[in-house]
């Protein structure tokens, strides 16, 4: 059982490798065909003592179950040249497959609503793609367009859009532009928003406290649910109060950003939105008649970027590690080890490790595009040792490190082992995609990376 925010893990449904009754009798599953290519590809009687009767597979090796899965991953077309090659290279499986390798492919051309990428995350000639007439405020003939600041590493555009006395009236005005008013990641993100903007009362962040939905933590503007806030130490609800390590905010003094000078003089008005002046965050009235603030809209590039590969995931790059990774988000539940080996079994992977704030956020954004409705929970790289946690890569999780902190509300717990995961979409949470710590072996989504090519 998972300790996230004091409940309990709303967990997926069990795996769909188990049997299945067609009239009456008892089908192998997909994972269970694997396991006989497993054993026609090494000669052998397989992984475990196998008995076709009785229609049961015991297996006797996590390697050996993980290989199944993988199998199962890579689809039918795939199954069937891994049973000929014992898993060959990837690269062999033709694009009418789109596999692992081939993460966007078949390309159906600007309009179909995918963002269609080179299998090194390059640019195939689409930098944007939100279907139909594929022209939206943004996005023209599939190729961003920016009125503002584009930031080439994410493809985000940053654009003044005017001047408002409400944070209301800050949303409606970039909503109108298919955009949001701009939240912040990293201090790399509000270094590029001094640029655009600088003003004495400072401009809105799309962050205010929210007790309908939050528990009373700050929270980003609905048209982001898959971004994280920030805790609120005065919060009555536990599942509020943070500490959140893997939070961000500036300025924020024991877990509470400042009053802005400008409003001390305001003692009528709830002070539960934010502003930015300076490279600080302050807390700010909502509504003003007196005090107009600059609103900055941040518009992400229209379309999804990813394609199903095989039966049982979703294969996709992200602009932050483009050139460097490919991402595999498997649609069907694995115990943390299977998950572990399946992904290692998929060309050099591993589960997914996140080096930058930004990667993860366009990881989450891509799942949320792919599932909007549903939460989903996935097992990632990070996990204890000796209480000690650490990426799966090596580096260990801590302030120092050179990546950030992955850490959710009052996490990690007190684990000695154990393995991280992630929630994403569904009921709102203020650390959404922000790791847990979890010493279940519950079957769960996962997050594969495997070196682009």
């Amino acid at each position: 059982m998972s300790a996230r925010n004091g409940r309990t893990p709303r967990h997926a449904p069990a795996s769909a490798l188990t049997k299945k009754k067609v009239r009456g009798r008892a089908r192998p599953s997909a994972f269970h065909r694997s396991l006989t290519l497993w054993k026609g590809c090494h000669g052998v009687e397989g992984p475990g003592n196998t008995n076709v009767r009785g229609g049961t597979a015991r297996l006797a090796s996590t390697s050996a179950r993980a290989f199944a899965a993988a199998v199962v991953l890579l689809g039918a077309t795939g199954a069937l040249l891994a049973a000929a090659a014992c898993l060959p290279e990837l690269a062999a499986l033709g694009p009418d497959d789109a596999s692992f390798e081939t993460s966007t492919a078949p390309f159906q051309g600007c309009g179909d609503g995918i963002i269609a990428t080179l299998d090194d995350g390059g640019d195939s000639g689409e930098s944007c793609d939100p279907g139909g007439d594929a022209a939206v405020p943004g996005c023209r003939s599939c190729q961003i367009t920016c009125e503002g600041k584009l930031d080439p590493k994410t493809g985000h555009c940053y654009f003044a859009a005017g001047a408002d006395t409400s944070y209301a009236a800050a949303r409606t005005r970039c909503k109108a532009e298919r955009a949001h008013v701009v939240t912040l990641a990293s201090t790399d993100e509000a270094k590029l928003l001094e640029e655009v903007s600088a003003n004495e009362s400072g401009y809105w962040v799309g962050l205010s406290l929210n007790t309908a939905d939050l528990h009373g933590a700050y929270g980003p503007p609905a048209e982001r649910p898959e971004e994280p806030g920030f805790p609120s130490p005065a919060a009555n609800d536990p599942a509020a109060q943070g500490p959140c390590t893997g939070c961000f905010g500036i300025g924020a003094d024991a877990g509470t950003f400042p009053l802005a000078d400008v409003d001390a003089s305001d003692t009528t008005s709830d002070t539960i939105c934010v502003a930015s002046r300076g490279g600080t965050w302050f807390r700010v009235p909502c509504s003003s008649g007196t005090i107009t603030r600059p609103t900055i809209c941040e518009r992400e590039p229209a379309g999804v970027r990813g394609k199903a590969c095989g039966n049982d995931g979703i294969c996709f790059t992200v602009p932050q590690t483009a050139g460097e990774k490919t991402y595999l988000v498997s649609v069907s539940p694995a115990e943390p080890e299977i998950a572990d080996t399946t992904c290692r079994f998929l060309d050099g992977g591993s589960l997914v490790v996140f080096e930058s704030r930004e990667e993860r956020e366009q990881l989450a954004h891509e799942i949320v595009m792919r599932f909007p409705d549903k939460a989903q929970l996935l097992w990632i790289g990070l996990q204890a040792d000796g209480g000690t946690w650490t990426w799966d890569d090596g580096v260990v999780a801590t302030a120092d490190a050179s990546r950030p902190l992955p850490w959710g509300n009052a996490q990690p717990t007190s684990l000695a082992s154990g393995r991280a995961l992630i929630t994403v979409g569904g009921v709102p949470t203020y650390d959404t995609q922000l790791a847990s710590a979890d010493a279940s072996s519950a079957p769960q989504l996962f997050i594969c990376q495997r070196p682009a090519r």
